[in-house]
């Protein structure tokens, strides 16, 4: 009887395993093929800012000129490296970033699925719900536009909660490397994953659990100083690293808030406040319900974490909307489990049309261009693009900056060169000839380099722009000093003549 008890147990749980990889493999596919969309209507272009506004030119840069220990250290350089690698043997980086992204964003809804089966004890379905929750609500969707460094590090954090929760010799070493991947992954996502495992370490000691904090610190240990090198390897990068930011409309410099992107901290507030209601409105009243029904220690930690870091002055404030984007993955545990209280109530009315809003969002996000996009997605422009039909310029400008670029390869000549904005950047690096210089501004104002280059010898500084009265990047038209040269719609090369200027 015992035996026969044996075999039956053997026999469901194998049924119940061979279930849960189905679902793993749906959560994976789904998540897969919503992020593919977007590449797959961009054409031959990549979809995300970061990936040509960073991740190109440094791929490029580390290639060309080669990285020291510094900068290598201070760039988190897992995804950096991956990508440096698989250029040097001989793939196509712009076709490695239009896969990587809907590869990153299904692995992360697998992650979360395996999390939540595992961890949580949560049902297939229930589970599934979650990973899908999170990855295409529209938030989760535009975190997977162009934060693939960001995502590559949040499944190493669910991968590092999954073997967390094991009590084990080789669960000890897999949270280990999975923390150590994290940090090298991105910088949020270790703070978020070390703050995670200080906050279980401090419920240990108060438990008087010994053996736990013992060996939670010495798992962590190499994590926190690898982090901390990062971090000093930043100020040796960059000095003024604390004081980095985007100059939006608006702010003015000579206020110590000014230095991290506002007036005042009641403008901090009043800004990061209105884009928390603009990110989570919908889902809020459901996610009230669940936090009175689930108990969970690691994402009520990274919920604490995130408005927290969101609402000080201190954390990474060159991007905060970014900590408001990343609640998107704890908050959805919450919503879920809210869903799961009332499906079975007289709110089944409720669930439906919030059902039917929410895939209107996300199916408007993910195929319409950004000249007719959702109009509620116009309501941050710094922080959510219209449309995920975009790199760093809207798609229908893509082949007319391609024409300004070839332009620029017919006509450029020698003692010339390009000056270029972020957005640009990684457009040039990967179209213009090798023998042009290229140097950029990032945010700051061309003026000022073109005057410098103008003084080293430089005879003809070209910059490519939106025609003036239709620029993007909080730049909406060109200084008098920059004369057309060549324009295809509405994308112009410039050239500094400031002797024409009275």
């Amino acid at each position: 009887m015992l035996r026969e008890f044996n075999w039956y147990h053997k026999f469901v749980s194998h049924k119940a395993s061979n279930k849960s990889v189905y679902f793993v493999a749906i959560a994976f596919f789904t998540a897969f093929a919503v992020r593919a969309v977007p590449e797959l209507l961009m054409g031959s272009y990549i979809s995300g800012f970061d990936q040509l506004g960073y991740y190109v030119p440094i791929v490029h840069n580390w290639i060309e000129q080669g990285a020291n220990f510094w900068n290598i250290t201070a760039s988190a350089p897992l995804l950096y490296a991956l990508l440096v690698l698989t250029t040097k043997v001989g793939m196509s980086l712009v076709e490695t970033l239009k896969l990587l992204a809907p590869l990153l964003h299904g692995a992360l809804a697998a992650s979360i699925y395996i999390y939540a089966y595992k961890s949580l004890n949560w049902s297939c379905k229930k589970s599934l719900f979650v990973a899908l929750c999170s990855t295409l609500y529209f938030i989760g969707l535009r975190a997977s536009w162009d934060m693939l460094r960001v995502q590559l590090g949040l499944i190493f954090i669910f991968v590092a909660l999954i073997f967390l929760s094991l009590d084990d010799f080789k669960s000890r070493f897999f949270t280990f490397a999975s923390i150590l991947l994290v940090v090298i992954s991105n910088q949020y996502t270790a703070v978020i994953i070390l703050s995670i495992i200080l906050f279980r370490i401090l419920k240990h000691v108060i438990n008087k659990e010994r053996r736990q904090v013992i060996i939670l610190t010495i798992i962590t240990i190499p994590s926190v100083i690898l982090f901390a090198l990062s971090m000093y390897a930043n100020f040796i990068v960059s000095p003024n690293f604390l004081s980095k930011q985007i100059n939006f409309p608006g702010v003015t410099e000579n206020t110590w808030f000014g230095l991290f992107g506002f007036s005042s901290y009641l403008d901090l507030i009043l800004d990061t406040g209105l884009f928390v209601i603009f990110s989570y409105a919908f889902l809020f009243p459901l996610i009230i319900v669940g936090i009175r029904k689930l108990k969970n220690f690691e994402m009520g930690s990274w919920v604490s974490l995130g408005f927290v870091a969101a609402f000080s002055p201190f954390f990474f404030s060159i991007s905060r909307y970014r900590w408001i984007l990343l609640l998107i993955y704890p908050l959805s545990f919450y919503f879920v489990e809210g869903v799961s209280k009332i499906k079975n109530s007289s709110h089944k009315n409720y669930l439906k049309i919030l059902g039917l809003i929410l895939t209107i969002m996300s199916v408007s996000f993910v195929v319409l261009p950004a000249e007719s996009s959702f109009p509620y997605y116009g309501l941050f422009p710094y922080y959510v693009p219209t449309s995920m039909l975009q790199n760093t310029v809207p798609l229908s400008d893509c082949p007319n900056l391609e024409n300004a670029l070839n332009w620029l390869n017919e006509y450029v000549d020698t003692n010339s060169c390009v000056i270029t904005h972020t957005a640009f950047y990684g457009w040039e690096k990967l179209c213009l000839k090798e023998t042009i210089p290229i140097k950029s501004y990032g945010y700051g104002i061309p003026e000022d380099l073109a005057l410098t280059l103008s003084q080293e010898g430089f005879t003809h500084i070209f910059l490519i722009w939106w025609v003036n009265g239709s620029g993007l990047h909080g730049q909406k038209t060109v200084s008098g000093e920059f004369m057309e040269v060549y324009q295809s719609h509405k994308m112009v090369v410039y050239e500094y003549c400031p002797r024409l200027v009275a």
